[in-house]
């Protein structure tokens, strides 16, 4: 037996079975393997948890739908006497956001019901405006008009608008760049085959050509960092494998910045004004609300189960029984074998305790006590020495 000083307590989160448990509990077999399955399903789900995580607090972007109205204004067509002001007109470019179910037909008013209030003006969500105008008509750099945003960062508005004077019909080529945050690209045609996306982020491309991979397991079993392309991926890529690390490279002579949309309008200066607009869509991903308060609940869900904490302390709590249960045993077993020699070892035990907390361990009294050491002639002489340094000293 070990000493009581020595033995240390065992840790209540020890939950493994005693080695002769075994022997004595053959169903303790199937604690073992349950043991084993549940190593395993955590590290499943530290994995599972840690990739939602990662997608709960990653940007996430939602949806919409912008539609421009393109119309126009003019003033002072019809000659007066009165009317000191040339004639003029105006070409208007507004947008608003709309949710895609909610966005109906293009052509209708400016302001139908089912409309939501834009959460950022028009302007915020174009990158750059380009008009140009009918050349025959206006020179000198008015035929050329050209907005960006990078300009106008803190004057953003929910129109845009040109003013010229002139009396005569006007041709406009119009060309609108969205501001996609992050950037958009049109897939090439054997990518967009692959992938069955046409308009996509980058982000987006890379983490469906990998879904792509690992669900047709194209992943070399021997080397992880290489992909096995198959026919469809050889055609993109142009190689029958390639390494994991060049796939963002791979997918650049694929991709292409979505092109501006152009349109062609024409001011009249004649007729109703303003005139009926004319209206398109254009689809657009805006970030998403913040979901800090959404997902605080499932985060903290993952992290902590009551549930589980509750029954890994029942089966600790019952496995530090057994481990109590197996030296209560041991402790009568050896008494009962053989109890004159468990009691001199025990007493023997005891005293090495009680000299090791005393600070004795070094000094052997048992051996000491029976020893023929302190039977020769120097025992008379130290003990005389010694009486003689205490009355000196006394």
């Amino acid at each position: 037996m070990l000493p009581a000083a020595r033995r240390k307590k065992r840790k209540l989160m020890d939950n493994r079975l005693p080695e002769k448990v075994a022997a004595y509990v053959p169903e303790s077999a199937l604690y073992t393997q349950l043991q084993e399955y549940e190593r395993k399903i955590d590290a499943c789900l530290l994995q599972k948890q840690s990739e939602v995580q990662d997608a709960l607090r990653r940007p996430h972007h939602i949806a919409k739908k912008l539609r421009l109205y393109v119309y126009n204004t003019h003033a002072n067509q019809e000659a007066s006497a009165t009317s000191s002001e040339p004639p003029s007109w105006a070409l208007v470019i507004q947008g608003k956001l709309v949710e895609p179910q909610a966005a109906g037909a293009p052509g209708q008013p400016p302001n139908p019901p089912v409309y939501q209030p834009p959460s950022q003006p028009f302007t915020h969500y174009i990158r750059r405006i380009t008009a140009q105008l009918d050349s025959e008509q206006y020179s000198d750099g008015e035929e050329h008009v050209v907005w960006e945003k990078g300009q106008h960062v803190r004057n953003h508005k929910d129109s845009f608008e040109i003013r010229r004077r002139g009396s005569q019909d006007v041709e406009v080529v119009l060309q609108i760049e969205v501001d996609n945050q992050p950037d958009r690209y049109t897939l090439s045609a054997s990518l967009s085959a692959v992938l069955g996306l046409k308009l996509a982020t980058r982000t987006t491309v890379l983490h469906t050509l990998w879904a792509y991979i690992k669900t047709h397991r194209l992943q070399n079993a021997q080397q992880v960092s290489q992909v096995d392309c198959d026919a469809q991926l050889s055609a993109v890529f142009q190689a029958k494998s390639v390494k994991m690390s060049s796939l963002s490279g791979r997918i650049n002579p694929h991709l292409r910045l979505v092109e501006p949309l152009a349109l062609r309008y024409t001011v009249r200066v004649s007729g109703a004004s303003p005139t009926h607009p004319d209206s398109y869509d254009i689809d657009l991903e805006v970030p998403a609300p913040t979901m800090d308060q959404a997902t605080a609940p499932l985060l903290q869900h993952l992290n902590t189960s009551r549930e589980v904490e509750q029954l890994d302390l029942r089966i600790m709590t019952a496995v530090r029984k057994l481990h109590e249960h197996k030296r209560r045993r041991a402790f009568f077993l050896g008494f009962s074998q053989s109890p004159v020699d468990f009691i001199n070892a025990l007493v023997a035990s005891q005293g090495r305790d009680l000299r090791y907390m005393k600070g004795e361990q070094g000094v052997e009294y048992e051996a000491m006590r029976r020893s023929d050491l302190f039977k020769g002639k120097w025992v008379e002489d130290a003990v005389l020495r010694h009486l003689h340094k205490r009355l000196a000293a006394g």
